[in-house]
């Protein structure tokens, strides 16, 4: 399933039926193929796996759940569902800074921190919690 928030709307969509639920999400919501986001994917249980980012979120999403990105190649079968923030106006560098602070936060089980702990800790200070 997964959890997109559009607008303070929250959309579901089953994981069986992900490429075509998207479409169909894409001609009522009229999101863009090129739609910054920041994604979190969880199991089953609600433990979370992974967070990321993408200029083309949905489609990374997409990717992510049926096993072609390589970076959750080796655990997409354990991913049950996805909660997804659209952000359309965020620069990439903002997305980037975003996804870091969020995997030093959240600890995901397969993330690995690309930035230093001071690196991420000076971020805190641009984003309100």
């Amino acid at each position: 399933m997964i959890k997109i928030d559009i607008d303070c709307s929250i959309i579901l969509i089953e994981r069986k039926d992900i490429k075509e639920g998207i479409k169909a999400l894409r001609k009522r919501s009229r999101i863009a193929v090129l739609t910054n986001g920041i994604y979190r994917l969880y199991n089953k249980d609600g433990v979370l796996l992974y967070i990321g980012r993408g200029k083309k979120v949905l489609n990374r999403v997409i990717d992510h759940m049926t096993g072609k990105s390589l970076n959750t190649r080796h655990f997409f079968e354990e991913i049950e569902h996805a909660e997804i923030l659209i952000l359309p106006s965020c620069s990439r560098g903002r997305i980037e800074s975003l996804e870091q602070y969020l995997i030093k936060v959240f600890n995901p089980k397969y993330n690995e921190l690309k930035w230093s702990d001071y690196t991420i800790m000076n971020l805190i200070k641009d984003f309100e919690v």
